[in-house]
C-alpha cells in the first residue's frame, strides 16, 4: 500500500468531522 498514509490520514480527517458534527 503506497498510499497507506495518505489513506489513514484521510480516515482520521473524517473521523474528527463527523465527531465534530456529531457534537
Amino acid at each position: 500500500m503506497f498510499v497507506s498514509n495518505r489513506w489513514g490520514e484521510f480516515l482520521d480527517f473524517s473521523a474528527r468531522v463527523s465527531i465534530r458534527a456529531c457534537l
